[in-house]
């Protein structure tokens, strides 16, 4: 039950990954030449990297492409993030095997700078976080990686709740914003979907009457790495000293994964 609820709160979404820096330098801006001016002859689309499609993870990543005077790419630099490190390296990935029409001087092929937008939207998705037996999707679990229980302690991200039964009295009213994704009432364990605000994507697990945890709240946040992912945990526990002891045991065994998706683990066929 434990691990199909676990897979249900997964579903719920993924942090979005620190943008790097844009690259600036005079040099580029004196050489830089547009897209309409610089065509690339031969550009097959990127591959959107499947755990990405499968959480629904978008948007625009832009490069900046120093293109060589025979019209291949020499240096890829992101300019601007498109919020998750995978796709910037799925952009990157792609645009190093286009072949450009080099910009022209003096009748003669040289280097200049393209700025290349690759976006990955709606349209590049298809796959499903769930299997129709409501059981995590293989590519999720196979990207999951970490030795157990990450506290979330980045204030960036606080808690919405001061309480445990604050957060338990708020999940149950605020259906606009929480919805219920999960609801075993034998077990006392509630998990909500919520909106997604500010580019923070979250899930809360609800430990009402009927648990041993009771009462308490644990607020999932998911980060994708560059070649995994991992879950940060929020958790506001209202039970006994004893209990709560046992939830953080509990959600460390749960969180102790390596998948066969991720380089360098147990079975892994991807390359480091």
């Amino acid at each position: 039950m434990w691990k199909q609820l676990f897979a249900l709160a997964l579903t719920a979404g993924l942090s979005t990954a620190v943008a790097q820096d844009a690259y600036k330098s005079e040099t580029i801006a004196n050489q830089l030449l547009s897209m309409d001016k610089q065509t690339a002859n031969r550009a097959p689309p990127p591959s959107y990297p499947p755990i990405a499609a499968t959480l629904n993870a978008e948007g625009m990543v832009v490069l900046m492409t120093l293109v060589g005077s025979d019209g291949r790419p020499k240096d890829i630099k992101v300019e601007r993030s498109s919020g998750y490190r995978i796709l910037d390296a799925a952009a990157i990935n792609a645009v190093k095997d286009w072949i450009f029409s080099p910009s022209i001087k003096d009748g003669r092929p040289i280097e200049a700078y393209a700025r290349i937008p690759v976006n990955f939207s709606a349209t590049n998705r298809g796959k499903r976080p769930l299997t129709q037996q409501g059981k995590l999707a293989p590519i999720l679990d196979g990207y999951m990686k970490q030795n157990g229980l990450i506290v979330d302690t980045d204030l960036f991200y606080p808690m919405p709740f001061d309480s445990a039964q604050q957060g338990l009295d708020a999940l149950a009213k605020s259906s606009d914003t929480y919805r219920v994704e999960f609801d075993d009432p034998a077990d006392g364990v509630i998990i909500y979907k919520a909106d997604v605000t500010g580019g923070l994507s979250q899930a809360f697990e609800a430990f009402t009457e009927g648990s041993p945890f009771y009462p308490s709240v644990v607020r999932m946040r998911f980060v994708l790495k560059n070649d995994h992912l991992e879950i940060y945990r929020a958790i506001l526990c209202g039970a006994n000293g004893t209990a709560c002891e046992s939830l953080h045991r509990f959600l460390n065994q749960m969180d102790k994964k390596c998948g066969i998706a991720v380089p360098g683990c147990p079975g892994s066929k991807a390359v480091s």
